[in-house]
Order: structure tokens, then C-alpha cells, then sequence
């Protein structure tokens, strides 16, 4: 059997807290943590192998991918008791820091543990690697303070880039390694390089497709 199945059907003790935050929880924070983990596990083979059930691979997901427990903490941000227990059992990565003025959607996912990611709002499969800061700039001349970015469906943020200031990000787009993005990004395209430029666009025959687009699951 393999490690991490049986260190999950060990240690599942420590997410008693989390099952618990999940099963109360109703029928769209349900799917939404649902999304969040396929989008986590859309590529690990013992997954696709759908054995096991939801409570199992949530488990799986707190206990092996570290990062997916920020995700799941923001998903906790309104019952701030459980988040506190749970936090006892399960510690949040404090590398990761994720807010967002109004909502983030579903199949979000984290990779890795260096991010800081304060969005004015995220659409459905927001996918984020490693080392990205996304926020916003300071106070302008008359002292008000701007909103972070807006941020499309389908959007794949790529490792160590940066996304500043009060602006959009399209749907279906990939934001390559190490860019830096200070303007609007339309849909369906893809952008590279400091300051970041247009390279091409992106659609359902592309080859990267598969990096930006979730699935609606019903995995249980």
C-alpha cells in the first residue's frame, strides 16, 4: 500500500476538526472544497484511481499537500472557533497568506508554501505556483487606498511573478514564471517577462489548456 495512504489512514485523527467543518457545511461549500481538491490533485495518480471517498482525499489533501491547508483555512474564515481548534491539530503554512476583499471561487489551488496572494476577487480554477506576490499599491496623492486585483476565471499564475495594483486579469490566462503585471490582462491569452508582454493566445485546442481548466467533480 502506499506511504501516503496509510500515514493518512493513520493520522486521520488530526482532521477530525476539518471533517467536521466539511460535513455541517452546505451543498456549495461542499463542491467548492470538493474543486479545490481536484484542482490539487487533478494530475496524482492514486486519485484518478477514485477508490477511496470525499472525506478520505480531503484528508489525504491536509495531511500530504501542505499548502491545500491554507486553502482550506480561507474556506474556514468564517467560523473563526473551528479554525481555532483546528489549528491545533492541522497548523496553518505561515508562508502563505491569502485574502480577498470579496471572494475567491471554486478549484482553487496553492502549489508549494511561499505565496501572498490578496485579491479584490478570484474566479473559479484560480491556479497560483510558487513565490507569487499578488497585491496592491500604496495610498495615491489624496490618501485613498486602491483595491488589489481582479482576477478571472481560469487563471494559472506562474512561479516567483508578481500581479500589482487595481487591476483586471482576464479569464482562460496564463501569467508566465517571474513576470511582473501592473496592467489590465485581457482574457484568453498568455503573458511573460518584466514588465509582462503578450506571447500568444490561449483557447480549448491549445496545448496549454489543461493547465488553466478544472472540472466540476462529484468525486464522494
Amino acid at each position: 500500500m502506499n506511504k501516503r495512504i496509510i500515514f493518512t489512514i493513520v493520522m486521520f485523527w488530526r482532521c477530525i476538526v476539518a471533517d467536521m467543518f466539511f460535513l455541517l457545511s452546505n451543498s456549495d461549500m461542499k463542491e467548492t472544497i470538493k474543486q479545490d481538491i481536484y484542482r490539487l490533485l487533478k494530475w496524482d495518480k492514486l486519485y484518478n484511481e477514485k477508490k477511496n471517498g470525499i472525506l478520505f482525499w480531503l484528508n489525504y489533501s491536509l495531511l500530504c499537500e501542505i499548502s491545500f491547508r491554507s486553502v482550506f483555512y480561507y474556506r474556514m474564515e468564517k467560523f473563526k472557533i473551528l479554525r481555532l481548534i483546528n489549528g491545533i491539530f492541522l497548523q496553518r503554512p505561515k508562508t502563505i497568506e491569502i485574502c480577498a476583499e470579496e471572494f475567491i471561487g471554486k478549484g482553487m489551488v496553492v502549489f508549494h508554501n511561499h505565496s501572498v496572494i490578496s485579491v479584490r476577487s478570484a474566479g473559479n480554477n484560480f491556479r497560483v505556483g510558487p513565490g507569487v506576490v499578488i497585491g496592491r499599491k500604496g495610498p495615491d496623492k489624496n490618501g485613498i487606498i486602491p483595491h488589489f486585483p481582479k482576477i478571472g476565471n481560469n487563471v494559472y499564475i506562474a512561479a516567483n511573478s508578481t500581479v500589482i495594483g487595481e487591476i483586471s486579469i482576464g479569464d482562460n490566462v496564463i501569467i508566465g514564471a517571474g513576470s511582473v503585471v501592473t496592467k489590465d490582462i485581457p482574457s484568453n491569452s498568455v503573458y511573460v517577462g518584466n514588465p509582462a508582454k503578450f506571447i500568444k493566445k490561449i483557447d480549448s485546442n491549445s496545448e496549454l489548456w489543461q493547465e488553466i481548466i478544472g472540472y466540476v467533480t462529484t468525486n464522494s
